[in-house]
C-alpha cells in the first residue's frame, strides 16, 4: 500500500514538495560549504599524486642507472 494511498492525494503531494525542498536546501547547502571542503581534498588529491609520480619516476630511473 502505497503512502499516497494512506494520507491521501494532497497530502502526498505536500510531502512530496517538502521532499523536493529539503533537496534544494541540502544542495543549497553544500555550494554555500561544500565547494571550501572540496577544493582542498581536490588540491591534496593532485598534489599526492604528483609525489608518488615523482618518486615512481626515480626509482624507475636509479634502476635503469645500475648495469
Amino acid at each position: 500500500m502505497s503512502l499516497l494511498a494512506v494520507t491521501g492525494a494532497d497530502s502526498g503531494m505536500k510531502l512530496t514538495m517538502l521532499r523536493a525542498k529539503n533537496i534544494e536546501v541540502v544542495w543549497a547547502e553544500y555550494f554555500r560549504v561544500g565547494w571550501r571542503l572540496t577544493l582542498p581534498v581536490l588540491l591534496a588529491n593532485f598534489t599526492a599524486l604528483a609525489v608518488l609520480n615523482a618518486k615512481t619516476r626515480q626509482a624507475k630511473l636509479s634502476t635503469w642507472d645500475t648495469p
